[in-house]
């Protein structure tokens, strides 16, 4: 079925979290069966922890034995840590399949039923049983209108398709700019009333490594920014809705989910330091352009650790990742530049070579992709 496709770099967000609160006093550390972050790495009952995870956004979409097969298999794969979808927003209900929250007629419902977050519950359930560790995503940055459905393609098939950003906008405020979701009121209470289902459900459970406040967050998307928005825009929104969740759950970790990007001369909110600027720092990636700034938000002290997104072929065709940036593309890892003879290659060699060797060696674990097999 659709749903069981290989995990590859061009479909997905090929995801490496570094440690970031390295000498922060965080809310929680080696309580006993979570995972912690102390002095920059990952810690699990006051051992340092190391592992390779994965990405399936779908999870919640499979039925009870098609998940029963694929933790199963990414487990014995080696695999301890899956990355997945915690949400799914619909303007309505559905014909078929599951949903979690319906956005409609500016309000919002969140389905606690079979076909709504007891199917996330099915997905932890299932993790812990091949002691898996699962980092929820709470919403997407990217979520295009389709008012005529792609034939063939089944609902959910595409990591776009379970709402997000700018379904709140549409509902909320129709007509708006996608940063609305960081800065007008209702939206925000909406978003944090859906947070807190969903992160009151799994506070005390060790299943949950981390909560992700959402995939690839940036000013824009399909529907444009404001002239307004601007890295501090979200900053400040993140460290809202992260600071929110702790008091919800002091128990787990929380990372934001941006995709690594820098603004090297914007004034900081949280960030003491930050990267000199220099020739080879240069474009989108550095200037603040997305509205990220990484640096920043991983200074928040509700942050306990950063991400970045290693997808070469786009990153390379669009100009932003190049040979001449690309060892310092990721300079908060906590270790040296690779040296100047270290090349960056194309997409293969890239991709096996410096994504995963490279940065990996120096993080605290790697996301690789897992080609589940067809079910």
């Amino acid at each position: 079925m659709l749903f069981a496709l290989p995990i590859s770099l061009v479909a997905l967000v090929l995801q490496a979290l570094l440690v970031a609160a390295s000498s922060r006093d965080l809310a929680r550390r080696n309580v006993s069966g979570f995972v912690s972050v102390q002095d920059g790495a990952f810690q699990l009952d006051g051992r340092f922890y190391r592992f390779y995870g994965t990405n399936a956004y779908w999870a919640h979409t499979m039925t009870d034995n098609e998940l029963d097969t694929i933790f199963n298999d990414i487990a014995t794969a080696g695999f301890r840590v899956v990355r997945t979808w915690a949400f799914n927003d619909v303007p309505s209900q559905p014909a078929s399949g599951p949903y979690f929250q319906i956005l409609s007629g500016g309000s919002a419902t969140v389905n606690e039923g079979p076909d709504g977050l007891q199917r996330l519950d099915k997905v932890v359930a299932c993790a812990q049983k091949y002691g898996i560790r699962l980092i929820l995503t709470l919403t997407n940055n990217w979520n295009p209108e389709r008012p005529t459905p792609v034939s063939g393609i089944p609902r959910g098939s595409l990591q776009n398709d379970y709402g997000g950003i700018d379904a709140y906008v549409r509902n909320f405020k129709p007509g708006g700019t996608h940063d609305l979701f960081y800065t007008h009121p209702t939206i925000i209470d909406a978003f944090k009333f859906y947070v807190k289902a969903v992160v009151s459900r799994y506070a005390s459970n060790p299943t949950i490594l981390a909560w992700e406040l959402g995939n690839d967050l940036r000013c824009s998307s399909t529907v444009p920014a404001s002239p307004d928005c601007n890295p501090k825009t979200i900053t400040q929104w993140a460290a809202k809705i992260s600071g929110y969740i702790k008091e919800l759950d002091s128990n787990h970790l929380i990372t934001t989910g941006d995709s690594g990007f820098f603004c090297l001369e914007c004034p900081k909110l949280f960030a003491s330091t930050s990267t000199p600027k220099r020739p080879a720092l240069d474009g989108p990636s550095f200037d603040g352009s997305f509205g990220i700034d990484t640096e920043d938000l991983v200074a928040i002290p509700s942050i306990d650790f950063g991400s970045f997104s290693a997808k070469p072929q786009v990153l390379l065709s669009a100009g932003i990742l190049t040979k001449a940036n690309c060892k310092f593309f990721i300079p908060n890892n906590q270790i040296e530049p690779q040296p100047e003879n270290v090349p960056c290659y194309g997409v293969e060699d890239f991709e096996a070579t410096y994504a995963i060797s490279s940065w990996g060696s120096g993080a605290s674990f790697n996301l690789k992709p897992f080609p589940t097999s067809p079910l």
